[in-house]
């Protein structure tokens, strides 16, 4: 069984990182390996004899598209074909523009017609994503196309919200399971829950972590801060993105210098320090995409395991949230004020009653854990060419 991830930037962030922590909670199970693409091993903080990398810094540095992709087919073909020639082991891809090309020499290679011992992984519903279409390279229908054809390719999906489950299922005919992602628990094993009389009230602190784009809904939680001005809160915002310059702009036009702090990205001591200093975690999520793609964000897994107070948009999660969260209408900031200051006023019943968040993100949510269960999933599947 090989674990297959295109990581092509020089930082991992966002499903890049998701796929990384997939493979090195995978690779010690017994007959799975990975495949990584990456422009330099140095992206990575591990190794294992079971890993095997392909790339250069070379990679996604060429200008023409059309000479880019040739490149990429030579090199795929070159690397892929002694893989692909052993026709009883399964392929686990994370979906990227990159597989396409990847399942046409696949076919390529004397797969036509069979069927194909190929589980693709969904992260997002491409046509939604803002981040790809900046590219100007492909348009919608095209995003479209290449998500439903890789979910027909193979025999199985991992989806990692039931939203882009029904996306797949109500577009094609192809078997998907659901799994979410994970957090990273080896950054949190010296974390600590504070106790009540360790944490200051005074300021309130309400803390953010995450990409600032628009799905995030920072700005709401800014336009919240407004209102609770006069209520002794600090707004602290980890993270970094195409919306900062407009946040800061809307931080200055309301007069929140005092109430709002940014902190650009800091890595995983540095924010879990920021969670230590927290009496409240905020995800003020948009609605819009994230109603149609649901939610399996890395910031919410991250702050279950603090067990702190959480408020959070109300859109689709697969984790229950209303049960371990305050929720809020996605996109108003006057109730968002309104149950922030709720639990400021009722913190301790709050703090209190958070502790079974923490102790149900180390049971089920640590990559560790995530891993278990795909594993689990994989071997079913190649149960059925049995």
């Amino acid at each position: 069984m090989y674990i297959v991830s295109f990581c092509n930037f020089k930082k991992l962030e966002g499903s890049e990182s998701h796929a990384i922590n997939i493979i090195k909670n995978s690779v010690n199970s017994q007959g799975v390996k990975a495949l990584v693409h990456v422009r330099s091993k140095e992206y990575l903080d591990f190794s294992s004899d079971n890993v095997i990398y392909f790339g250069s810094k070379k990679d996604r540095v060429i200008n023409s598209t059309l000479i880019q992709t040739i490149y990429y087919i030579v090199k795929y073909y070159s690397f892929f074909s002694k893989y692909f020639q052993k026709p009883k082991e399964l392929f686990y891809f994370r979906l990227t523009m990159a597989l396409p090309i990847v399942f046409l020499l696949y076919n390529f290679m004397g797969f036509l017609g069979t069927k194909k011992r190929v589980v693709v992984e969904h992260n997002g519903i491409l046509e939604l994503d803002g981040t790809v279409e900046k590219k100007r390279l492909f348009t919608k229908p095209i995003l479209r196309f290449v998500q439903l054809w890789c979910s027909r390719f193979g025999e199985s999906n991992r989806a990692v919200t039931s939203q882009i489950a029904e996306y797949i299922k109500g577009n094609v005919q192809a078997d998907v399971f659901v799994l979410g992602n994970g957090y990273d628990s080896t950054a949190f094993c010296e974390y600590t829950k504070p106790i009540l009389s360790q944490v200051s009230q005074n300021p309130f602190v309400i803390t953010f972590v995450g990409n600032l784009v628009k799905w995030q809904g920072v700005d709401t939680l800014i336009h919240a801060a407004a209102l609770l001005k006069d209520r002794k809160i600090l707004v602290k915002i980890i993270g970094d993105g195409a919306e900062r310059n407009h946040l800061e702009a809307l931080v200055d036009e309301l007069y929140l210098q005092d109430a709002v702090q940014f902190l650009g990205r800091l890595d995983k001591p540095g924010i879990i320090d920021v969670f230590h200093n927290s009496n409240v975690l905020c995800a003020p999520f948009s609605a819009g995409r994230n109603s149609k793609v649901g939610n399996s964000a890395l910031k919410i897994r991250e702050y279950l395991a603090t067990g702190l107070p959480i408020v959070c948009s109300d859109i689709p999660y697969d984790l229950k949230m209303d049960e371990k969260a305050e929720l809020f209408i996605p996109d108003n900031r006057e109730l968002l004020a309104e149950v922030l200051l709720r639990v400021k006023v009722d913190y301790q019943t709050y703090f209190e009653s958070s502790d079974k968040n923490l102790h149900f993100a180390k049971e089920f949510l640590s990559w560790s854990a995530i891993a278990e269960k795909l594993i689990k999933e994989l071997h079913e599947v190649e149960n059925q060419f049995e």
